[in-house]
């Protein structure tokens, strides 16, 4: 690993699955993968095939189940339109007839949810154990007996997840802000994924993610925006030398930083000043 960090010029981290036969691969995927996006604040080590007794590995969804219909609510779901969800998932169930309901048909019903959940929560970078709600309604005690439990459980369920994700986003817009104010502060520094995510106590994959999902961009784009901003701003509004301006957004090749400018903004900066004079 330290050979990797020395040679690619990365933290690496290894996340290891349990063995499982072919079949399984892609259920194992997930678990990989949910297990690296719970990991917010580790990195540079390798990570075991040794689940925590609260991690269970994803089970899926019945092929009989009524896959349009988990569709159609993970698109409302995703929409954080909760009120509407309600109004589907109680139309929906007023419409099961209790003579033609079965166990088949209940647990379809948990493991569609939680699958949408999950899929869900994957995208944003998240999973159900950022949640102390959905983490429980999630756990098998929790699992509904009963057809009516069933629908107060599935609403209690996409309602935890809209939560999470209004919480998450506003967690992630005060990340980003920090974050932006971190590397004002330090723009004649060099300034590396590492620096950034120990400023804000997370884990430099996690804060990535994070960044350019909020943003739509890579943490390094962001720090080069800042610098040609602040260049910008320099030879507009002061007579310094271009090398000093250089130097002071974190260049000390004037060449690298003029082929940077241009590349950036269309002219180099002698003529940006040129023009704005």
């Amino acid at each position: 690993m330290n050979e990797c960090e020395r040679l690619l010029h990365c933290s690496l981290s290894i996340y290891i699955s349990p063995s499982v036969l072919l079949s399984e691969i892609v259920i194992a995927y997930a678990n990989v993968t949910e297990r690296e996006q719970r990991n917010i604040n580790r990195s540079r080590q390798v990570f075991t095939a040794v689940y925590p007794p609260s991690v269970k590995p994803l089970e899926q969804i019945p092929t009989a189940a009524p896959l349009n219909l988990f569709s159609e609510w993970a698109t409302i779901l995703e929409l954080g339109e909760l009120e509407e969800l309600d109004r589907r998932v109680t139309q929906w169930f007023s419409g099961s007839g209790t003579e033609t309901w079965t166990k088949e048909s209940h647990d379809q019903i948990i493991h569609g949810i939680l699958f949408i959940i999950h899929t869900l929560l994957a995208k944003k970078g998240l999973t159900m154990h950022e949640s102390a709600e959905l983490k429980k309604l999630a756990d098998k005690e929790s699992y509904p007996k009963h057809m009516t439990a069933l629908q107060s459980w599935t609403r209690e369920c996409l309602g935890a997840t809209v939560r999470l994700l209004r919480t998450s986003n506003n967690v992630s817009s005060t990340v980003v802000a920090k974050i932006g104010q971190y590397i004002r502060s330090r723009l004649s520094q060099e300034i590396t994924r590492e620096d950034l995510a120990s400023h804000v106590y997370l884990n430099p994959a996690y804060l990535s993610r994070m960044f350019k999902k909020e943003t739509g961009l890579s943490l390094s784009d962001a720090i080069i925006q800042e610098r040609i901003q602040e260049a910008k701003r320099l030879l507009e509004e002061t007579e310094y030398k271009i090398t000093d301006i250089a130097e002071n957004v974190g260049y000390t090749s004037l060449g690298s930083f003029s082929n940077l400018f241009k590349r950036i903004v269309g002219v180099t900066p002698q003529q940006y000043r040129a023009r704005k004079k």
